[in-house]
């Protein structure tokens, strides 16, 4: 009886695990660029789970991975990558505010 209370027990950890983990937002993305005025940037883009929420973390190069960093949240990958590259990389695209 105590060995069946035992496997239920250590099932039941192994699914709370596996569901946890399961739920945790994932890195989609890195990279980096210049903007010409000699401050150079790393990013990171991570998207929760469902694909619905994206967060930008931008670095100065020099403090990247372990220094202070700015974040910024949006609805899709693209927004993400588009203010990083209006914003930080100083790019002009279409998508860029004038």
């Amino acid at each position: 009886m105590i060995k069946k209370i035992a496997a239920l027990v250590a099932t039941s950890v192994a699914v709370l695990t596996v569901s946890s983990a399961a739920l945790a937002d994932y890195q989609m993305a890195s990279g980096g660029a210049g903007n010409g005025t000699g401050r150079d940037y790393n990013y990171e883009i991570w998207s929760n789970d469902q694909n619905t929420a994206y967060t930008l973390k931008v670095w100065l190069r020099n403090n990247y991975p372990g220094g202070s960093y700015w974040t910024h949240r949006f609805r899709s990958s693209k927004e993400a990558y588009d203010y990083f590259d209006c914003n930080y990389a100083q790019k002009s695209l279409p998508s860029c505010p004038k």
